[in-house]
């Protein structure tokens, strides 16, 4: 199944408010559409217990030379599922756009 038609996974489509680090002159638009995948990271929401807390991965993108956005990839499944799909991100799609890592297959 695709990364973006995973039911565990909530695929960061272009309308999806991502966490921006970036300054003055920021082309949002450009940015999703030419932006590569740099790292994968698997991060936990410290807004909850620790035993409760949802897992994403916060996908950083590069763009325009050297700049990055982080996109979160918000995961409705534990550390395992994390873990593997961070693995698979790192393994198969550094230097890949967020269309061509939505079509990645996963089980």
């Amino acid at each position: 199944m695709k990364i973006r038609n995973h039911p565990k996974v909530k695929w960061p489509a272009s309308e999806y408010d991502f966490q921006l680090g970036i300054g003055a002159g920021f082309n949002r638009n450009q940015a999703i559409k030419n932006g590569t995948l740099k790292d994968a990271k698997v991060v936990q929401d410290s807004g909850y217990p620790p035993d409760q807390a949802p897992y994403s991965i916060l996908l950083v993108m590069k763009y325009d030379k050297n700049k990055e956005f982080r996109a979160p990839l918000l995961l409705s499944d534990g550390r395992d599922f994390a873990d593997q799909l961070c693995k698979k991100l790192k393994n198969d799609c550094l230097g890949k756009t967020l269309r061509a890592i939505g079509e990645v297959d996963i089980p």
